[in-house]
């Protein structure tokens, strides 16, 4: 989350990208966005569809599999993402997005 907040806050992707592999996976779900694979498409989305940083309320992980329950650092809603790892980068992530209370993000 790290990694994530600071491109966040920079406006600038290209980090999170990197940590992906590069033929990994970004879904989103609760937002009507396309599934992306690879980090230019990657960086490509979140540069269109920029993001606010996001707090930490829990984290767990299975092996490979990391997940993080977050809200927006304005309170405006919820979520989770759920990492999974190969190789030290992120092979697939999926973003669920809970319905935010008045905004994108």
């Amino acid at each position: 989350m790290k990694v994530f907040n600071a491109a966040a806050r920079s406006r600038q992707w290209s980090a999170l990208a990197a940590a992906h592999a590069p033929d990994g996976v970004l879904e989103f779900s609760g937002v009507p966005l396309p599934p992306v694979r690879g980090r230019e498409a990657i960086e490509a989305i979140y540069t269109e569809y920029p993001q606010a940083e996001l707090v930490v309320l829990d984290s767990r992980s299975d092996g490979d599999v990391h997940v993080v329950d977050y809200k927006w650092g304005d309170g405006s809603g919820t979520g989770s993402v759920r990492l999974t790892f190969q190789d030290g980068l992120v092979a697939h992530s999926l973003c669920t997005i809970d319905a935010a209370e008045g905004g994108d993000h």
